[in-house]
């Protein structure tokens, strides 16, 4: 059981961040904020809930976080079901693995879980849609990374990120048949362990040996509600090494969502 909450509230200019303070192994601090609005709701029976729900796509979502052998139901809606921090024991799931499931009750093993939950309240067909609840909106890619490569591309990432217990989560379009951009991550200046949720539309998460399109070595298969294995290598349980990968966009298209998670 979580033996001790509380709760602090600071504020950023117009951003404010939500920090709990809890008795348990997900994290003494569990941070959410970034986003104008974004704060975690306390029930009665120490389930945190984010809030206000993001809607985009035709999904409704939130963050809640489980203390340890807690159950939460979830009911009415086909949703996605993504283990950030800690597991599920009932029905199982693993820490950064993901699933669908509808009418179930959810238990956190002994733990706790920190989840992302999307709900499937009706696909409306706009994949690159507006965002609603709180205040997202795209960006193309020609901003983040401004090289000829990107210039004109279907290609489009959320701003500003969420962020959750030290994750930097992003919602990510790519129209028809787009690759997405082969890369390592070696040069980023804060490093992070990533996972990619497929939400809408398809794709594969593929890995090269060389920065050639020809030398892929690996092509998985990015289904709605499924979340790949981790690429990275941990050496000295400190520096991180991904190899040469991309996200490429099926013949429909597709939506998903990055969660970085820096605390590491």
């Amino acid at each position: 059981m979580v033996s001790r909450w509380s709760r602090v509230q600071i504020s950023l200019g117009a951003f404010n961040i939500s920090i709990i303070s809890i008795g348990s192994k997900i994290d003494d601090n569990m941070d959410i904020g970034n986003v104008e609005g974004l704060k975690w709701s306390e029930r009665k029976d120490g389930i945190l809930i984010s809030e206000p729900a993001i809607r985009t796509s035709g999904y409704r979502m939130f963050a809640v976080c489980l203390p340890p052998k807690m159950k939460y139901e979830l009911h009415g809606y086909d949703s996605i079901v993504v283990a950030l921090r800690g597991h599920l024991t009932e029905p199982e799931l693993k820490t950064l693995n993901s699933f669908i499931v509808k009418n179930v009750v959810l238990k956190s093993g002994s733990d706790g879980a920190l989840l992302w939950i999307c709900e499937d309240i009706g696909d409306n067909k706009i994949m690159k849609d507006k965002f609603s609840g709180l205040p997202l909106h795209w960006e193309h890619i020609k901003n983040l990374i401004p090289t000829i490569e990107f210039e004109g591309k279907d290609m489009y990432y959320s701003r500003p990120q969420i962020h959750l217990d030290k994750y930097r989560i992003n919602f990510w379009y790519a129209g028809p048949n787009v690759h997405c951009g082969m890369h390592d991550h070696s040069d980023e200046k804060v490093p992070f362990l990533e996972i990619h949720t497929q939400l809408r539309g398809s794709g594969w998460m593929e890995i090269f040996r060389e920065k050639n399109y020809e030398t892929i070595v690996k092509k998985v298969p990015m289904k709605v509600g499924f979340t790949h294995e981790p690429f990275w290598k941990m050496e000295k349980g400190k520096l991180i090494r991904y190899p040469l990968h991309q996200y490429e966009a099926g013949s429909d298209g597709t939506l998903f969502m990055v969660f970085e998670d820096t605390k590491i």
